[in-house]
């Protein structure tokens, strides 16, 4: 299996464990690789991961090679109370496993993860709530 694949596969391990039970602030339903539409959940909160991650490669000399891949995982939530802190909340969990995620994935090569944006709908598709996160993710490839 190629580095990117598992490094996404633990990724959606990692994000199925947010629960109110593990210290977070919102518990999750379900975790998808394949990108899901709102009209295909049926179970909410759902996160599922974007399209094909982009990837950028660098040679750091000796021919060793780092790639970072960019991602996005959109977080759908729905609330009779208040969708949009339902997905503020959802997206700053999000946030919690890629800031812990390097260190948790030192196994599989992987240097450093951060978050780059974060996004939500604002309240706009009320009682739905969608979050949008961008994250990088650099590793070493075999």
């Amino acid at each position: 299996m190629a580095r990117r694949t598992e490094i996404l596969n633990y990724l959606v391990d990692r994000l199925s464990t947010i629960s109110t039970s593990n210290g977070f602030l919102t518990n999750v339903s379900a975790v998808h690789r394949p990108y899901k539409y709102l009209d295909d959940i049926n179970d909410f909160p759902t996160i599922t991961l974007g399209g094909t991650p982009k990837e950028d490669l660098v040679e750091i000399g000796d021919g060793q090679i780092i790639r970072a891949m960019r991602q996005s995982i959109r977080a759908y939530v729905m609330s009779d109370d208040d969708s949009l802190i339902d997905s503020e909340n959802l997206a700053h969990d999000i946030e919690t496993v890629v800031e812990s995620f390097a260190k948790n994935a030192a196994n599989l090569a992987v240097h450093s993860a951060q978050v780059m944006d974060v996004g939500t709908d604002e309240g706009l598709f009320s009682p739905y709530g969608i979050a949008d996160v961008g994250v990088e993710i650099t590793y070493e490839e075999d």
